[in-house]
């Protein structure tokens, strides 16, 4: 028989946040993700476009009202979690549901969702500036090198 192998690891450091949602200073909710995936953006569009569409049949009885506030509810989790190729709606939705009302009025996912599109903005924001620098740097080296003259 032959002996078992030792996977290599690799460890990374991606980035990844962890992200607690509070009300009132009790942690109601937390996730992690990365705001700096490369793909992010493009899901989040994804999201974004999949809730514009969405639409609550406000004519149907209360037992199919409830079935589809349901349904309505558990495609809102799935979104986040293919928002975030992890699963972070339980994390997120711990302790109120999707459609749930904030004290402003506003749906609680739409909420969410604004929040975590700010946070993305602001880390991708921070880590293209520094990788910016690290090319300018790299090409500075350059800077003064001569530079061909056109062939004419």
């Amino acid at each position: 028989m032959a002996k078992a192998r030792k996977p290599i690891i690799l460890d990374v450091d991606t980035g990844y946040e962890t992200v607690q949602i509070r009300d009132h200073g009790e942690i109601i909710g937390e996730f992690k993700f990365n705001p700096a995936d490369s793909n992010i953006a493009t899901r989040y569009k994804d999201v974004a476009e999949h809730f514009a569409k969405m639409q609550i049949n406000e004519d149907a009885g209360d037992a199919e009202q409830t079935e589809e506030i349901t349904k309505i509810c558990n495609e809102i989790k799935e979104q986040f979690d293919y928002l975030f190729s992890r699963k972070v709606s339980d994390g997120i939705f711990m302790a109120c549901g999707p459609l749930s009302v904030t004290s402003d009025g506003e749906l609680y996912f739409t909420y969410i969702l604004e929040k975590i599109g700010g946070i993305i903005d602001v880390v991708l924001d921070k880590r293209n500036a520094e990788k910016m620098k690290r090319v300018q740097k790299a090409v500075g080296e350059y800077a003064d090198a001569p530079t061909l003259a056109p062939l004419a």
